[in-house]
């Protein structure tokens, strides 16, 4: 089977380098770097600082938001102009995150399953591919949906993360949660729901011509790191709740993803990204269960850290070569199984 065959529909150039980049900001915010602890330890305080502003450095919430938009992006792209067999649709949405994630829970049996760390999000995924073939047959207008979904996800804030108000409010670490899953692994796709939208809202706006230059794609993603910097010091020392922050934060990646698909449709990605792109799942689950064996064979160090990285994102490629392409490739066997 040709190469250009494996390749999905929802495939999108451009996409998989981004999509890459999300997955190693997850991952980077989840690994400790031990070179933050020896600088907090110095004597000098620009020493400190520099620590400070290093474990702050990557937003792994902000980066699930953006995971969102680009999913509701695709999945818009590449069925928005098709009939939806809606039993084909899930059979195939479901297998290509399950039968991985089968795999990630047997794995992670040894470690205390350190993957249900990032399980909420799956399940928020889950619920939007069974969510999608509904609105598709309702034929919804897609904008009102964004706008309820929205006004919704205030209002369920308010009463059920009333918690984090008063913490920002009072600046106090009482009763102060932070967390955007706080909702539970069965709840939180309500919070997120808005988010995904913004992806479809991407693909509606698909004929609009945008022309994006090098430089000002390049101002978008430096703004855009600047911003998760900040709200990740917000979080951690002014109890700004995800909960509270990452929602009107996806207003930005909203407006940076729209850019980048602009941006790609003139030029080249970088191969290497667009390729490891391809394992960007397989490194989102196995990411956890990597770094919790990483800590029982290898000592604490910097060097130890950095190359704990590169062997994640190569066990991650074997993992996708192994389970997660397997899984596209039956998914796509029995496309007409259920039709």
């Amino acid at each position: 089977m040709t190469k250009s065959k494996l390749k999905d529909s929802t495939w999108i150039e451009g996409i998989n380098s981004i999509r890459f980049i999300l997955a190693l900001i997850v991952l980077l915010s989840h690994f400790e770097n031990p070179l933050v602890n020896e600088l907090k330890s110095s004597e000098h305080l620009f020493l400190n600082l520099t620590a400070s502003v290093m474990g702050i450095l990557f937003n792994g919430v902000a980066a699930v938001i953006a995971f969102f938009i680009i999913s509701g992006y695709v999945i818009h792209q590449s069925s928005k102009d098709k009939e939806i067999f809606w039993k084909n649709f899930l059979f195939r949405r479901y297998l290509r995150i399950l039968l991985p994630l089968i795999v990630i829970y047997f794995l992670g049996s040894k470690y205390n399953h350190p993957e249900k760390s990032i399980l909420w999000s799956l399940i928020c995924e889950l619920v939007y591919y069974t969510l999608y073939p509904i609105f598709r047959k309702f034929n919804v207008d897609w904008k009102r949906l964004f706008t309820l979904s929205f006004i919704l996800s205030i209002i369920l804030i308010i009463i059920f993360g009333y918690h984090d108000i008063v913490a920002l409010f009072k600046q106090t670490n009482q009763n102060y949660h932070g967390h955007y899953w706080q909702f539970g692994i069965f709840a939180t796709w309500i919070i997120g729901l808005p988010c995904w939208i913004l992806g479809v809202l991407i693909s509606e706006k698909e004929n609009i011509i945008i022309t994006v230059s090098k430089r000002k794609i390049i101002t978008h993603r430096i703004i855009i790191f600047t911003i998760s910097i900040v709200l990740n010091f917000l979080t951690f020392h002014a109890h700004l709740s995800y909960l509270l922050s990452m929602n009107l934060f996806a207003f930005f990646l909203y407006k940076w993803i729209q850019n980048e698909i602009a941006y790609y449709k003139d030029q080249k990605p970088i191969t290497l990204l667009e390729k490891l792109g391809d394992a960007s799942y397989s490194m989102y689950i196995l990411h956890p269960i990597c770094y919790a064996f990483l800590l029982q064979v290898l000592s604490l160090t910097f060097v130890n850290y950095l190359f704990g990285i590169f062997i994640c994102i190569l066990l991650s490629y074997v993992f996708y070569i192994l389970i997660e392409r397997p899984a596209h490739i039956l998914s796509r066997n029995f496309k007409y199984f259920l039709t």
